[in-house]
Formats: C-alpha cells, sequence, structure tokens
C-alpha cells in the first residue's frame, strides 16, 4: 500500500516502479504469514485525482505482469492511492475484487484500499470481500470516525485495519483528502514489521506506506505512522 499527496506528477512513476519491485518481492510477508508468501499476486489497482480528473483502475493481474501509463495530469494538487492485493480467499481474484474499492454518499465520493481482515456482518454478498464490506460499513455510519470501532473490533487477530481512503467532496470548494489510518492486533514481531506503516516526505508532498517500500529511492525524514488513529496525509 502506497498513498501520496503532493504537487509532482514526476513522482508517479517512481512510486508505480517500487510498488511493482515491492509487490514481486516482500521481504516482509514470508516472516509475518509463513514461509509460502513472497509476493502480492491476487491484482492490483490505483486511484489518481487531481481535481480535474479522477482516474481508476483495477485489475485481477499481478502487477509486475502490467504496464501503466499515467494520464496528464492538469491539476495543482495530486491524490493517489496504490494497492496490491494479497487475497486471503484466492479464489476470490477478479477486478472487481481489487482495490481500491469506491463508493458514493451524498457528501463525497470515497476510494479505499485496505491491508488486514476483518470479521464481516453474516451472511456476507456473494464476492464482497471483507474491505468492501468496510467501505460500506463507513458510508452507511456518516465517516471513517463513525465507523472505526466496530471496524477495529471486527478485526482479525493476528491481522490489520490498514487503511487509506479517498475522499472527494461533492462540493468543489473543498478540498480532497487521504485519511490514514495503521491499526493491528498482533505482538509477534513478524506481523508488526509487515503490518506497521511508514509516512515520509516524497516528490514534493507526503507518503503513507508500508514497510515493504521503506527502501523506496527518495524518501525523506521517514517516520513511523500514528498507531490506531486517523489522520490526513
Amino acid at each position: 500500500m502506497i498513498a501520496y499527496v503532493g504537487c509532482e506528477a514526476e513522482a508517479l512513476p517512481v512510486i508505480f516502479r517500487a510498488f511493482k519491485e515491492g509487490s514481486q518481492c516482500d521481504p516482509y510477508v514470508k516472516d509475518a504469514l509463513g514461509p509460502a508468501y513472497t509476493c502480492h499476486p491476487h491484482g492490483w489497482g490505483l486511484a489518481l485525482y487531481d481535481g480535474a480528473g479522477l482516474h481508476h483502475v483495477r485489475s485481477s493481474q499481478p502487477v509486475w505482469e502490467e504496464n501503466f501509463a499515467f494520464p496528464a495530469l492538469k491539476g495543482n494538487r495530486i491524490y493517489a492511492l496504490f494497492h496490491s492485493r494479497l487475497a486471503s480467499n484466492p479464489k476470490l481474484s477478479s477486478p472487481i475484487c481489487s482495490h481500491p474499492f469506491m463508493v458514493s454518499t451524498e457528501k463525497e465520493i470515497l476510494l479505499l484500499a485496505h491491508n488486514g481482515v476483518v470479521e464481516v456482518d453474516e451472511p456476507p454478498t456473494p464476492r464482497v470481500v471483507d474491505s468492501e464490506w468496510a467501505l460500506g460499513e463507513i458510508a452507511r455510519a456518516g465517516g471513517i470516525a463513525q465507523a472505526l470501532p466496530k471496524l477495529k473490533e471486527r478485526t482479525k487477530p493476528k491481522s490489520a485495519l490498514n487503511l487509506m481512503i479517498m475522499a472527494i467532496p461533492r462540493d468543489e470548494t473543498a478540498p480532497a483528502a487521504i485519511h490514514c489510518l495503521n491499526f493491528f492486533k498482533s505482538e509477534e514481531p513478524g506481523r508488526v514489521q509487515y503490518y506497521k506503516m511508514r509516512t515520509a516526505d516524497f516528490g514534493g508532498g507526503r507518503v503513507f506506506f508500508s514497510s515493504t517500500f521503506s527502501g523506496m529511492e527518495g524518501l525523506g525524514n521517514v517516520e513511523t505512522a500514528p498507531f490506531g488513529e486517523v489522520f490526513v496525509l
């Protein structure tokens, strides 16, 4: 997972290159989930918004097997989400199961990417993955702050509720934002290292990213993200 808010379109291909490499060979996932896990092969997606256009891509293919040409961005502020998927249920592998998920409410458009596992309400809707259910809970509750207690409670033990949520207001005078959360339920060193998120200066702005991408070229002032509380990137 990587989120970016900044002013330099040239930063996006740099992020995407690191995103592809880290998704193909994740140095932390094996210690967290076991030796059978080395990559994130079950699809990928991104969302880009610059005030003039919203670009939303989801694929079932491993991201390292695909090429992506970034569109020309016209706005002065760029908001971006990148997510590659390691599915808890590999049978649910299709573009509709890839992140970011999107929902419309009366006040805004929300796009969400999530790492971790949450227990959904029963019975689950066919081919709705837990992350999509979590976004629906946020929309029904009226916002992330209202939904957060339930989502934390529903986060499975030894798993995480790491969230990136792009919010685009219907009010054109209000700015967009990316809301970030780093939360997990484990004290196992391998899982802690895998689920721990970071923030840093990058490309004329800020990034929020998985530990997998800690070595991305150009990062400055790298810090551990706040734990358990939503903040705006």
